[in-house]
């Protein structure tokens, strides 16, 4: 296992705009998870993107994210495979939470997965629960992806309960990103895991939680970061 010290974000110049810090497009919340979208979205900016847009679906009201989100951008999808989706330009796109499973979602991943290769991609909650057990079908994806499963859902993308122990939970993490040819990022109470390339990666990292998101004086300390590598 090799050991690291988390980096901190690059240095902005101080004449910098918003255009040079970074352009994510945000696949989030839906009519009955709305509040997925805001934290989202929050935490894109507060990491430090430039430029955020939240990409929504039919029966989304953006009313409260523009109240709380002010400086976000609202780009709302008329079908799956809507064109705006990706002629809108962005540096990566994250899809997933509070997402729903429905058979909208279902094919927005999918036009996704096809037709949005030219950007990294991160998947997330809803989003690995439509994969399901087909870890292979993302192997397909033609860019950079990034897999951010909790215990709970690593098991439904595995068809089996996860290891209790820490070096069975590593094992399962290169499983994962073995079989999907993604960054996997497993998340615990006080870990994360991430399969990068046939490696183990353990570092000291803090982590911002759902609740330090809503309290941000309320930080957590991820104690470990493990990682490994699907890619050989």
């Amino acid at each position: 296992m090799i050991e690291f010290e988390p980096r901190g974000l690059p240095p902005v110049p101080s004449d910098a705009h918003k255009g040079q810090t970074g352009r994510l497009t945000c696949l989030a919340g839906s009519p009955q998870m709305p509040g997925a979208a805001l934290l989202t979205a929050r935490a894109a900016t507060r990491a430090g993107a430039g430029l955020v847009t939240l990409a929504h679906g039919p029966g989304f009201d953006p009313t409260p994210f523009v109240v709380a989100v002010p400086e976000a951008i609202l780009l709302p999808l008329d079908a799956a495979d809507d064109e705006a989706l990706f002629a809108h330009p962005c540096h990566a796109r994250v899809a997933g939470p509070g997402w729903g499973q429905s058979p909208w979602t279902a094919a927005v991943l999918q036009a996704l997965l096809e037709r949005g290769g030219g950007v990294p991609l991160v998947l997330d909650a809803d989003a690995l629960n439509l994969v399901g057990r087909d870890l292979e079908s993302l192997a397909r994806f033609a860019g950079p992806l990034v897999l951010t499963p909790h215990p709970g859902e690593g098991a439904r993308l595995l068809g089996r309960p996860l290891p209790s122990t820490r070096e069975g939970r590593i094992e399962s993490a290169i499983e994962i990103a073995a079989r999907s040819n993604a960054i996997t990022s497993s998340r615990e109470t006080q870990a994360v895991t991430v399969s990068i390339g046939g490696r183990s990666i353990s570092a000291e990292t803090i982590a911002t939680s759902s609740s330090a998101e809503t309290y941000p004086s309320d930080r957590r300390i991820a104690k470990r970061s493990i990682c490994a590598s699907g890619n050989g």
